[in-house]
């Protein structure tokens, strides 16, 4: 079988590697095949235009055992290389984002990361600006009972930390491929009982608070309801909005925590101000 030196990978060549690999496994009569790692090497060695007609060159059993072979940090590079030269990689079965998204790791060009990262975050920036115009209507509320504006961030604060740790999991279970569509029910399941319980825990714990501050029960009540119930929402929350980013060709590593903080901070501030205002005679 010819060989070709790793920084001119011939696609004939790197196809029948791949065949006899697929086919033969790591008991391959012919040595000739190099080992998944080497062929990654020879892959990354190319320029964008030479991987991307290498991999078009590729049957799609063939392609598919490479990308499931090559480890998390070489999957991505080649995928962002080959999204750069404009070409539109196969993945394997069962692991395809709709969309296509191309996931980005820690050593991607700044360029790449501007791209991807910055429109989210202006995003961010513009959600916020919801966040401080569902306060405006509580304006009265808040001058009359200016506790509640302590407790305020710690309520939105809380459930954007329980949300994101949620979320974390859930995008990490994704690139590893433990969790797929059909676990959403059993993991909405546990992590809303997850959020009763640590929800009723921190809950109680700002309302001690809460109590040395204020002296006063109907604020460690409102305290309470309204850390359980958005708690309870981030943590819902938390699975449900990567694996529809997902789901929607968004990456969902970027994106979930911009919708989820959102979330979090107008639901917390909704909740406990409205809270506030229905029991103000009481808080007074």
């Amino acid at each position: 079988m010819t060989r070709t030196m790793d920084n001119a990978v011939d696609p004939t060549v790197l196809r029948q590697w791949l065949d006899q690999a697929l086919y033969e496994g790591e008991h391959a009569l012919d040595p000739s095949p190099p080992a998944p790692d080497r062929i990654a090497r020879m892959l990354l060695a190319l320029r964008d235009r030479q991987l991307a007609s290498t991999v078009a060159a590729l049957p799609d059993s063939a392609l598919t055992w490479l990308l499931a072979t090559l480890d998390p940090g070489q999957r991505n590079t080649v995928l962002r290389r080959l999204a750069r030269a404009g070409a539109a990689p196969r993945e394997p079965e069962g692991q395809q984002a709709p969309g296509n998204y191309v996931e980005e790791d820690a050593l991607a060009p700044l360029a790449d990361s501007l791209r991807s990262r910055v429109p989210w975050l202006l995003l961010n920036l513009l959600t916020a600006f919801l966040a401080a115009a569902v306060v405006a209507p509580f304006e009265s509320t808040i001058s009359r009972i200016a506790s509640l504006a302590v407790f305020m961030p710690v309520i939105a604060g809380h459930g954007g930390n329980t949300g994101t740790q949620v979320a974390t999991i859930i995008v990490r279970s994704l690139a590893t491929g433990d969790l797929g569509t059909h676990d959403l029910r059993v993991v909405l399941r546990k992590e809303a009982a997850f959020g009763l319980v640590h929800g009723l825990l921190a809950g109680l714990l700002t309302a001690a608070y809460a109590l040395i501050l204020n002296q006063n029960l109907w604020l460690a009540a409102v305290v309470v309801v309204a850390m359980v119930g958005n708690v309870f929402a981030a943590g819902l929350a938390g699975c449900a909005i990567p694996l529809a980013l997902r789901r929607a060709g968004q990456d969902p590593a970027l994106a979930s925590s911009i919708w989820l903080t959102t979330l979090t901070d107008m639901f917390g501030f909704v909740l406990l101000l409205e809270l506030g205002t229905v029991l103000v005679t009481k808080l007074s």
